[in-house]
């Protein structure tokens, strides 16, 4: 027999030079001996590099009986196994981590394969337990990736600036930053980390700066910003958007559009076509709108265009058309969620209901969580007079109403809140895209911000999240209590001003899945049901007979109404003078 170390010698040069056949066949006498004790644990490895996964494993397995306290073996079996049998890995990593607590590579190897799994919040256990922390540039990189992951905007930040440390000209990891900033309510330390890219800084550090100088309150540095974005890639559809959205809500609602119209001129894009389009359907000229998809060859609309298109139709009143052009686009994408859900709704309004329930139920089966496939699937079963119905829309035990001066706040303290949040409505009219009509909406993360009356509300409100889940019954039939969190986060917060003759269209929060309504002002002198808040009636415009709203509540303040997002909600415009303040928020079931 050949001298065993001289062959264990070249097998690992072998190995070095990436010849893993090679080098798993010039061990196979040392593996049979079974000397020395290092062979069968490089064959593994050279067998499992070259694809032969099943004597990999046996290779591993005589190596391990052998040398059970092997903490590397435990760790590269991990590596081998992690593909094609995960959880054994998961074990593997376990035990190299028992035989040596500090093994960073296998806590990372173990953290990655959690990522990879989903399991976000296992990996970030895995990754820094205890004592240790993420130290190296690639435990920062991952930790921040999971914190992200979890919308935990505060702990992401220190692993990303420690990656901007070690690389500052790296603009992902700076847009990164600047968003968990701005997420945590620092959105002038997100301003200033975006500055210090300088002026050549990439279009998407630009593009953030521009959304927070929105959300701030500096339109026109905004606008400026924007614009130049919009010069300089006149594909960019998200600039355009935010330059329609500060047009729209200062009042110029003859400029929506302008940017994309130019844009398009220029280059005859058929998504600018389908972006301006939209917007003139936004703003109500449809007219408009139908003029611009139709100017588009029927060969260059995209599913989205086509499904606007029919849409459009239906405005105009030509149903039969628009009827044709719904069953055209889903005969050529089966299934499409966006082009089935307008299919629906024109199908309910068509008095056609049971066809749209079917095809609602179809579609969610392939979207389970999808809150306006909910709402309207729920509206169908109204129309159809489906039991099924009542479950989804069940108020009495879905909604819930609080009074949070039962969770330490007076009148003076929303009195306080009051004058806090006028001071952040920087618009003049509503928002483009949302559901208010008659007042106008904050931009950014309401709840993320540091001022002392916001953190005071956010902790009653988490109070009051605490009794509205505690009491939630266990259902695993149902849409909305199966998805029952034990861990949760906001998915959005806002506050709403109405002015006289304001009110909510009926909506839903695709985001969410528990949405809000906190009174913090309202008029003097609110005459019957002004001002209330309506559940149950859809958007359709259906006739009330058909569609009536399943509950109605009064607006006080200090009162907290939870409700499931799905959950069609509206408010009744109010004549009396003065306004209506009040705070939202979305909850979501966190990772």
């Amino acid at each position: 027999m050949p001298d065993p170390r001289r062959t264990l010698a070249e097998a690992l040069e072998l190995f070095r030079a990436g010849r893993y056949a090679q080098c798993a066949r010039t061990l196979e006498p040392l593996c049979a001996a079974g000397e020395p004790t290092g062979a069968l644990s490089l064959a593994a490895m050279a067998l499992s590099l070259a694809g032969e996964a099943e004597a990999a494993s046996r290779c591993f397995e005589r190596h391990l009986a052998r040398q059970p306290a092997d903490a590397a073996a435990w760790n590269n079996f991990g590596n081998h196994l992690r593909t094609h049998e995960p959880g054994r890995a998961i074990d593997c990593y376990g035990k190299a981590i028992a035989l040596k607590p500090d093994f960073a590579d296998a806590r990372f190897n173990l953290a990655l394969l959690h990522n990879e799994r989903r399991e976000h919040r296992a990996a970030l256990t895995a990754l820094a337990p205890g004592a240790h922390a993420p130290c190296t540039p690639r435990e920062h990189a991952l930790a921040a990736s999971l914190h992200l992951r979890l919308s935990e905007w505060e702990a992401a930040a220190p692993h990303l600036e420690a990656q901007l440390a070690h690389d500052p000209a790296d603009a992902r990891t700076r847009l990164n930053l600047a968003v968990a900033q701005r997420m945590s309510g620092e959105a002038n330390a997100a301003l200033h980390t975006l500055a210090a890219a300088g002026d050549a800084a990439p279009e998407a550090l630009r593009f953030e700066r521009a959304s927070i100088l929105l959300e701030t309150g500096r339109i026109e540095a905004a606008r400026t910003l924007l614009e130049d974005i919009v010069t300089q890639n006149p594909a960019h559809l998200g600039a355009h958007e935010a330059l329609d959205k500060i047009h729209f809500e200062t009042g110029a609602r003859e400029r929506v559009g302008q940017s994309l119209a130019q844009a398009l001129a220029r280059s005859a894009d058929p998504a600018l076509a389908t972006a301006l389009a939209l917007q003139y359907e936004r703003i109500g000229a449809r007219e408009r709108a139908l003029a611009t998809v139709e100017r588009l060859p029927p060969a260059q609309r995209n599913t989205e265009a086509s499904r606007l298109h029919a849409r459009l139709l239906v405005a105009a009143g030509r149903a039969e058309e628009a009827g044709r052009e719904f069953a055209a686009c889903l005969a050529q994408h089966p299934g499409e969620r966006g082009t089935s859900l307008d299919y629906a709704r024109f199908l309910m309004r068509a008095d056609r209901a049971p066809e749209a329930a079917q095809l609602l139920e179809r579609v969610l089966a392939q979207h389970p969580g999808d809150q306006l496939l909910l709402a309207n699937l729920g509206t169908a079963w109204k129309l159809c007079a489906d039991a099924r119905h009542e479950a989804l829309f069940d108020v009495a035990r879905l909604v819930r109403s609080y009074t949070l001066l039962d969770f330490g706040l007076d009148a003076d303290f929303f009195a306080e809140l009051a004058a806090l949040l006028r001071g952040m409505h920087h618009a003049t009219h509503h928002p483009l895209d949302q559901s208010l009509r008659g007042g106008t909406q904050t931009v950014g993360k309401l709840l993320g911000r540091r001022e002392a009356p916001i953190v005071r509300l956010r902790g009653a409100i988490e109070a009051v999240l605490a009794q509205y889940l505690a009491q939630l019954p266990a259902d695993a039939a149902h849409p909305f209590l199966r998805r029952r969190p034990e861990r949760w986060r906001f998915a959005g917060s806002w506050s709403v001003l109405l002015r006289s003759r304001g009110f909510h269209v009926p909506h839903t929060h695709g985001q969410g899945w528990l949405s809000s309504a906190l009174y913090v002002a309202l008029p003097q002198g609110l005459q019957g049901g002004e001002g209330w808040l309506e559940f149950g009636r859809s958007d359709l415009q259906l006739p009330l007979a058909q569609d009536p709203p399943a509950l109605a509540l009064a607006p006080q303040v200090g009162r907290l109404v939870l409700f499931p997002s799905y959950l069609w909600h509206g408010t009744v415009a109010f004549a009396a003078p003065g306004e209506r303040l009040t705070v939202a928020f979305d909850v979501s079931p966190a990772n």
